[in-house]
């Protein structure tokens, strides 16, 4: 049971028909806002074949998190950091801070490794392997740009807020951003 003091989640092993599934690759910032947290309990719900996370920019505390839904589901991939800043922590205050705490989980972890070489090592495992991106393409970026001549059988993408300060159109701003 996943626990937080706003929600509760009841992880039980899905009695899904076996049916083969490509494996991924996710590329998320998770641990400012919760959705890219709920996105990946989704794909993992469906039973997907994750076989690495890279977490952009991979502060500690991000990986931390990444590092508990392992923990927590029992599942096997490697962690990557897309920036690998050791001891910086952004999630301070966050929704996931509060999971961490809760559970009494690390609030500081390291990667398993470099984001674009555990991309790298995935792809040389599983040619087949597929990208679920919901979060900048650091660790993606820089795999592909070192790999050139690499290529993807799919990729799926979640578009997200780009800041005002990137597009620079005359737009209505949101309060919040």
């Amino acid at each position: 049971m996943l626990k937080s003091n706003r929600c509760s989640i009841q992880c039980n092993t899905l009695n899904l028909p076996p049916r083969p599934m490509n494996p991924i690759i996710i590329e998320t910032d998770i641990g400012r806002d919760p959705d890219d947290l709920w996105a990946i309990l989704y794909l993992i719900s469906t039973g997907v074949d994750v076989r690495a996370i890279t977490v952009s920019p991979g502060d500690e505390d991000q990986i931390a998190i990444v590092t508990w839904l392992r923990t927590m589901l029992g599942l096997d991939f490697a962690i990557g950091s897309g920036m690998n800043r050791t001891g910086v922590l952004s999630c301070r205050g966050s929704y996931h801070r509060e999971l961490l705490e809760l559970h009494e989980s690390p609030l500081s972890v390291q990667a398993d490794g470099d984001g674009a070489e555990i991309i790298s090592d995935a792809f040389r495992q599983h040619p087949d392997i597929e990208l679920v991106i919901i979060g900048p393409l650091t660790s993606v970026g820089r795999y592909f740009r070192d790999n050139p001549d690499a290529t993807c059988r799919r990729a799926t993408m979640q578009g997200g807020f780009i800041g005002y300060h990137v597009h620079g159109q005359p737009c209505k701003k949101v309060d919040k951003f």
